[in-house]
């Protein structure tokens, strides 16, 4: 982690600018084609939102500014994100759960798939009693193919930090489309930055075998 320069930063106008706004963040959503992606998960037999959870921080960890938070009257960059996502518990409410970004997806899958086994059985925990803000927020809707979603934003520091929103996929002429929504601290990141996500996110879900290091012979 390392502390930006805000005298010598480029963004600093912007920074300065967004961040007397009562609700600094925006929302963008748009559909993403996950056809080759949900293909090789099947025909693996990999879990579909663990998978997607890795692909998603994969992404985050690949463009800086995503990887900035601000604290207080300061910015920092982290060097890695970990994922923060909610889980679904047997009585229907969702739980936070928290696991490693590993760039091993082996790694990461087993550590996630382990985290969310305790969090839907364990004390239901939505607090944000976590002064970490190296981490990302996903959640999932599942039943629903939005067009759009806003959420809530905590206070200072954790308002910098990015959201990520699945949605219900659905067929469009031949392709399997999901609703994905990334909403953002405008002072951190810009259009710009959106586009690159939904570019590089597009890329790996395109390739997502060359990222899975799993030995398929061990699957029945």
């Amino acid at each position: 982690m390392k502390f930006i320069d805000l005298d010598t930063w480029e963004r600093k106008t912007h920074f300065e600018f967004f961040k007397g706004f009562e609700y600094p963040n925006y929302s963008v959503s748009a559909n993403v084609d996950i056809s080759k992606f949900y293909a090789f998960t099947k025909e693996h037999d990999l879990p579909f939102f663990a998978s997607m959870v890795y692909l998603t921080t994969e992404t985050i960890n690949q463009i800086p500014n995503f990887k900035l938070r601000i604290r207080g009257e300061k910015v920092v960059e982290h060097d890695i994100i970990h994922p923060v996502f909610t889980v679904m518990t047997p009585s229907k409410l969702f739980n936070f759960c928290s696991s490693t970004y590993s760039k091993s997806f082996d790694t990461f899958l087993d550590k996630t798939l382990d985290a969310i086994e305790i969090a839907k059985n364990g004390s239901l925990n939505i607090s944000n009693d976590n002064d970490n803000d190296n981490c990302i927020y996903i959640t999932s809707l599942p039943w629903v193919s939005f067009t759009q979603v806003v959420h809530p934003i905590f206070p200072a520091p954790h308002g910098g930090i990015p959201t990520i929103t699945f949605g219900k996929y659905f067929d469009s002429n031949g392709k399997l489309e999901m609703p994905l929504s990334l909403q953002v601290h405008h002072g951190l990141i810009d259009g710009l930055h959106i586009g690159l996500f939904f570019e590089k996110f597009q890329e790996i879900l395109n390739n997502f075998n060359l990222y899975v290091d799993r030995s398929f012979e061990k699957i029945a």
